[in-house]
């Protein structure tokens, strides 16, 4: 956690070996823990071109950055990560990113992307019903929780954003509905 003692010798230790992954990575953490945006964007640069396939320790770039709520860097190191492996998993974590970025529309493209990759991934239909609801298309939302509980019976994440977006429009029949159908499959567990 000692950022700015650590730079000067982090910055030698890349003079010498200045294609080492662990290096660029910890001189990256380095230059965040300072507040130094531009000089982390610099190494994350560098990082792309001598370990491209690290996706790993992109993970984890991205990980620090959403921490940090350094949402545009969240965003590119997560995009990085769709593009080289575009499976449901990396498309939902760039969809979620857009989402905490307050990008709702642009989320729910990758939302679904991650789905026709893989039609029963409950993370993406939990983030899609929440994107729907978050871009006041609350009706979409509802329909899109029926559709994940279809592929998703068991997700009791999705039964809460579904209760979420009831509540919103303000169905309290239908909350309480799906109150006490979670608190019975609570109980059978």
């Amino acid at each position: 956690g000692m950022h700015q003692e650590a730079r000067p010798i982090l910055e030698k230790l890349v003079e010498l070996d200045p294609s080492n992954p662990d290096i660029l990575e910890t001189l990256w953490g380095a230059y965040l823990g300072c507040g130094e945006i531009q000089l982390a964007e610099e190494i994350y640069l560098r990082l792309i071109l001598v370990a491209p396939d690290e996706i790993a320790m992109y993970e984890a770039m991205h990980h620090a950055y959403l921490e940090s709520k350094h949402f545009d860097q969240a965003i590119l190191v997560a995009q990085y990560m769709a593009e080289k492996a575009p499976v449901a998993t990396y498309l939902n974590i760039l969809g979620e990113t857009l989402l905490k970025a307050g990008k709702p529309d642009q989320a729910i493209v990758q939302f679904e992307q991650a789905l026709k990759d893989e039609e029963d991934f409950e993370p993406a239909w939990v983030h899609l019903v929440d994107a729907y609801r978050q871009a006041g298309m609350l009706q979409k939302a509802i329909e899109t929780s029926y559709e994940g509980l279809k592929k998703c019976p068991t997700s009791l994440d999705i039964r809460e954003q579904k209760l979420i977006v009831f509540m919103e429009r303000k169905e309290w029949d239908d909350s309480l509905v799906l109150i006490d159908e979670v608190i019975e499959k609570m109980d059978k567990k």
